[in-house]
């Protein structure tokens, strides 16, 4: 028996990501640049397990920034939202231990409440596009034989 396809376009990816079953990202000219499920796509091509987003009753980012990278070394501040953390770890049980922390230490932080958020289909199709454009500006060096 014959299987079903329905194409989806879509500009939203947080929509794709709950809809699809299978993910294509097209560069110009149709070029494919990956292919496969949401989950194995975030999970092979995505920075980090997750963004860390705090609800602080008085700023404290340093202290905050600190307490997570005792376990997640590179972790930084997002610079695109408040009070948001990119813990660059792809490691379960780095943020298990990150969210014990947090957990033992929130008064002393101030931390109203925290929340963790896994890696985005959205920031996987920036890095693709991102590694294309960058492969289509860098200048090529052709050796001679």
């Amino acid at each position: 028996m014959g299987g079903v396809l329905c194409l989806l376009l879509i500009q939203f990816l947080d929509k794709a990501d709950l809809l699809a079953d299978e993910v294509a990202v097209l560069f110009a000219r149709g070029k494919l640049l990956a292919q496969g499920s949401p989950v194995s796509l975030k999970s092979k091509l995505g920075d980090s397990y997750g963004d860390l987003d705090s609800r602080c009753s008085a700023p404290s980012d340093d202290s905050v920034l600190s307490v997570i990278r005792r376990h997640a070394l590179l972790a930084i501040l997002d610079p695109n939202e408040r009070d948001a953390y990119l813990l660059y770890s792809k490691d379960a049980d780095t943020v298990g231990f990150v969210l014990e922390e947090l957990e033992e230490t929130k008064g002393k932080l101030g931390l109203a409440s925290y929340d963790v958020k896994g890696t985005m289909l959205e920031g996987v199709f920036l890095k693709l596009l991102d590694s294309e454009e960058h492969k289509k500006s860098s200048p090529r060096t052709e050796l001679e034989l």
